[in-house]
């Protein structure tokens, strides 16, 4: 799922997979999606993009708390669970195991 969170947050495919699970707040779904990044310990260092000043400020918030809430575990679970994500999953396989 690492590589598919990072495309899918990349290209703001997660916030459309966040919204076919009825989940709206993107800034909660942007804190999520980084601290499950940064709960792998196969990764050293993220770089955060932002278009907007309060998304950096929501960026550097997930450093206060690194462990993933009750809320946010469902999050991530609910977009788990949507087709899009899995479709993008499938294809990320296909295309690793080519």
């Amino acid at each position: 799922m690492a590589v598919l969170g990072r495309v899918a947050f990349q290209k703001g495919q997660i916030f459309a997979m966040a919204e076919e699970a009825g989940i709206a707040d993107r800034a909660l779904v942007a804190r999520c999606s980084l601290k499950w990044i940064l709960s792998n310990p196969r990764i050293a260092s993220i770089v955060v993009g932002a278009s907007a000043p309060d998304q950096i400020e929501n960026a550097c918030d997930v450093t206060a708390a690194l462990d993933l809430t009750d809320e946010e575990r469902k999050v991530l679970d609910a977009v788990r669970e949507t087709g899009s994500f899995k479709q993008a999953r499938e294809k990320q396989r296909a295309r690793f195991k080519a």
